[in-house]
């Protein structure tokens, strides 16, 4: 009997189960396809960005799957960087449209141009996602967008879009109307497509760095992408600043667009000054927003042309020296932080989560564990990219291949001299004039000693390579002098660095996050 209404009961689910999945096989078909069309444009460009960006990487050392893996990264960055340059593109134009008379055709059209670009954001983070490597640890198994550790991100990015006069406005009409003032907002992704423009292949580099062993540099990186980033990016930043405040005070006051124009030339010129005052209450807004953003200029083109001239070898090198001092504590206090994070998500998902409040602490952990992984890894490569920079030339960034023979040589002479110590320390301490085996200990205590002198002569090995020009002839006992010299001004050095570190206010790290 129970059989039966058991499969009474199932004979009777069954066609609800089936009318469900048929109204979610029709979604899906019908979301396929209306997102046809983009999906075979992103596709297409795929392909593009292959067969045009592809660099062909042969070395013989490096295995196929790095080659591959390398070639991989270098389309996903130009995939990146092609979608970011499309978001630009819709930035500008929703920008443009802002500014013609508020109808309903105008803020339809916004409307859709706003929902396109928010699908290319999360195209956007979908790349990043994977290119970066980095997941959410508590949904390994369930990979997708929503699981990803940039979704806080993505989400502030489609805030953003979402910003604007709605279409049918049923209540407070002054108020929705005010909302298109601040679509200028969107142009961020103009800032956005250059930086990932001056950046594109950074991943490639670093990379390539890894495979040859090769000091490729920041610097290097920028020479080889986009030369004068800094000037570009002030010249752009500053035309974009005076037509977007030119174009907004003339629509906010109802003004020309000459008018407008000069009166964005006296904001930005002289820090918020200006011989006219905004009467209405959209026109004050655009003024707050001139001293802001004249303020910013002003700010980042006096820091660019202190730099341009003071450009000294020695306070260069003292900089480098003292970024490189921060980033080392900084590494370790967020190494610390990284392993209590860790601990903590590993203890809350140990076990299995008993209700809905444990589940949102597992959920939250895992995020915030994503995200310090993801500042640590970063600011080790700052670190990396520092020391490589203080060792390097500061007008080119990268070692000359003068210096690169020198130093192979150098480091082949100091290897050949420091096996002939060896021998002849091992030799003197338990083989000479004995009659009998040297004991375990005595070995030990032999060969420690050796190691100890090794270390020296690479430290001072390292620091020479670095300097440049010296003799592939070493002499062993000058080395070991200039080193313990060198050994002792660094101890100085390190306790006028504490002492200054103790007595200057300490600050948190830094939370600057990556735009690309």
């Amino acid at each position: 009997m129970e059989k039966m209404d058991l499969n009474l009961v199932s004979t009777q689910t069954l066609p609800r189960r089936r009318a469900k999945r048929g109204v979610f096989n029709l979604l899906r078909r019908k979301t396929r396809a209306v997102t046809l069309g983009p999906r075979l444009l992103g596709t297409r460009v795929k392909h593009l960005l292959r067969d045009e960006l592809y660099i062909d990487v042969g070395l013989q050392s490096a295995p196929l799957v790095v080659t591959k893996e390398i070639a991989t990264l270098e389309l996903l960055a130009a995939y990146q960087c092609w979608m970011r340059g499309v978001q630009a593109f819709l930035a500008i134009i929703v920008f443009v449209l802002s500014l013609l008379p508020s109808t309903a055709v105008v803020d339809w059209t916004i409307l859709a141009v706003s929902g396109a670009a928010v699908l290319i954001i999360m195209r956007v983070y979908s790349i990043k996602a994977e290119y970066t490597g980095l997941t959410n640890v508590l949904y390994e198994d369930h990979r997708n967008i929503f699981t990803s550790p940039f979704l806080l991100q993505m989400l502030l990015e489609i805030l953003i879009w979402c910003i604007q006069t709605p279409p049918l406005i049923f209540f407070w009409r002054p108020f929705f109307e005010l909302l298109n003032y601040f679509l200028f907002v969107r142009l961020y992704a103009v800032v956005v497509y250059v930086h990932n423009a001056a950046y594109v292949y950074r991943f490639f580099c670093r990379a390539m760095t890894a495979v040859a062993a090769f000091p490729l540099t920041t610097t290097f990186t920028v020479r080889t992408a986009l030369a004068y980033r800094k000037a570009k990016v002030a010249s752009l930043a500053t035309v974009v600043s005076w037509a977007t405040l030119s174009f907004l005070y003339a629509k906010a006051e109802q003004v020309s667009l000459y008018d407008g124009s000069w009166y964005a030339f006296q904001a930005i010129s002289t820090v918020g000054y200006r011989d006219s005052t905004p009467v209405t209450a959209a026109g004050k807004l655009v003024a707050f927003l001139a001293w802001v953003v004249s303020f910013a200029l002003i700010a980042y083109l006096v820091v660019i042309f202190h730099r341009s001239l003071v450009d000294d070898t020695n306070e260069h090198n003292m900089y480098i020296l003292m970024r490189c001092h921060r980033l080392s504590h900084v590494v370790r206090e967020d190494s610390a932080r990284v392993i209590q994070t860790a601990w903590r998500f590993h203890r809350l998902h140990s076990y299995p989560p008993a209700g809905v409040v444990r589940r949102v602490k597992a959920l939250f952990c895992a995020w915030d564990l994503a995200r310090r992984i993801s500042w640590l890894r970063r600011e080790r490569q700052e670190w990396m990219d520092a020391t490589q920079r203080f060792r390097a030339i500061p007008s080119t960034g990268i070692l000359e291949p003068e210096q690169e023979e020198q130093l192979r040589q150098l480091l082949r002479a100091a290897q050949q001299a420091q096996q002939k110590a060896d021998v002849e320390a091992f030799f003197r301490s338990c083989v000479e004039g004995r009659d009998t085996l040297p004991t375990r200990q005595e070995v030990e205590r032999a060969v420690t000693g050796n190691a100890r002198v090794e270390n020296l002569y690479s430290s001072a090995t390292d620091v020479l390579g670095g300097a440049g020009a010296m003799m592939a002839n070493v002499d062993v006992s000058s080395l070991l002098k200039k080193v313990e010299m060198l050994e002792s001004n660094c101890s100085r050095l390190t306790m006028a660095m504490e002492a200054l570190a103790v007595m200057a206010p300490t600050n948190p790290p830094s939370l600057a996050q990556s735009h690309s």
